[in-house]
């Protein structure tokens, strides 16, 4: 990011944005990790959560979901 970029909001909003992004995609990878060791083949009741922290740029990402064994 250039020192022009640190002061235009359209730019930092877009970062914010796309570090959301990678920590949803990180927390969806844990989420199906977790269900195949639990030799799971699906998980239900999936919940994405997003938790600011006041006054700062700091988010929390939870993703959490029912592990099941789906049987055909």
């Amino acid at each position: 990011m250039s020192f022009k970029d640190m002061f235009s909001s359209q730019k930092t909003y877009e970062a914010y944005e796309k570090s959301l992004e990678v920590a949803k995609e990180d927390a969806f990878q844990k989420l199906k990790s977790n269900a195949v060791r639990m030799k799971a083949n699906a998980v239900v009741g999936i919940s994405v959560d997003i938790e600011t922290v006041p006054s700062s740029m700091i988010s929390v990402v939870s993703v959490v979901g029912t592990a099941v064994v789906v049987e055909q």
